[in-house]
């Protein structure tokens, strides 16, 4: 009967070892695929906020007159570009996003997490990557932020759709990247 008995329990762990690592690589895979989902959005955003500002005849400079409206309203009353639409420094917090999310997820989370399994400068080379990749995520953040505020202040005759844009993709990476993090931290679903 104990037999029996230890045996039954056997199979139930076992049992629950198996559904417990279908489980997980089901939610490695989901929460890899919303992660993408996510990532895709920020960068689709924020072309479609590039794209967006030549259909609605923004002003970009003082000579152009083309755009894809019916109407083109006379060159005082269109909304202008602000400088960091003009110049491309609204491109920064997101390229820099975008390095820093691959930074993060490149690396296995259990060579960060090692103590001493490979060797002591393997796990520091490892940590300081995940480092370097956290401060170009918070840098593009940061600078986003800047787009934001600076794009709002400059007044009501500007478009400000590129900072708030902008600023919405950059979240959306910081998101994306850490939930990959998150579905992949350890076991046999890692990278």
């Amino acid at each position: 009967f104990l037999f029996l008995l230890s045996r039954a329990v056997c199979d139930r762990r076992l049992a629950r070892e198996v559904m417990d690592d279908d489980n997980s690589g089901r939610v490695a895979s989901g929460g890899s695929f919303l992660s993408g989902l996510i990532f895709a959005a920020g960068w689709y955003l924020f072309w479609g906020t590039l794209l967006r500002a030549r259909t609605e005849c923004i002003e970009w400079h003082t000579d152009m007159v083309d755009c894809n409206a019916s109407w083109v309203p006379p060159i005082g009353d269109r909304p202008k570009a602000p400088d960091g639409l003009i110049s491309g420094a609204y491109w920064a917090p997101g390229i820099l996003s975008t390095f820093g999310l691959v930074g993060l997820n490149i690396i296995s989370w259990e060579a960060v997490s090692d103590e001493g399994g490979l060797g002591e400068s393997a796990s520091m080379f490892a940590r300081v990557w995940v480092t370097v990749s956290l401060i170009f995520m918070f840098t593009g953040l940061g600078v986003s932020i800047w787009c934001l505020v600076t794009d709002l202040q400059a007044g009501p005759t500007y478009w400000h759709w590129g900072g708030v844009n902008t600023f919405i993709q950059n979240l959306l990476i910081l998101l994306s990247g850490f939930l990959f993090r998150l579905v992949r931290r350890s076991g046999e679903h890692s990278i």
